[in-house]
């Protein structure tokens, strides 16, 4: 039984999605990488998606879900 309410909508438009999980909507975290003698330099930390199927009311449906996510389902 899925404990999440999964909305999953097929684009057909094309171009780049972004990379965010679709059940928890975690997405890019971005802040500062600190070297050795403190020079700021600006990062992006990204969710670490997987693909994978889910069976939703009985149907398969292919879902992007982060790891931690895919860990408490």
């Amino acid at each position: 039984m899925l404990k999440y309410n999964v909305l999953y909508k097929k684009s057909n438009q094309g171009g780049v999605k972004m990379q965010r999980c679709e059940i928890t909507g975690t997405g890019l975290i971005s802040g500062n990488q600190i070297s050795h003698s403190h020079r700021l330099t600006r990062r992006v930390w990204k969710p670490n998606l997987q693909v994978t199927t889910l069976n939703v009311n009985g149907s398969p449906i292919k879902v992007k879900v982060c790891a931690r996510t895919l860990k408490k389902l």
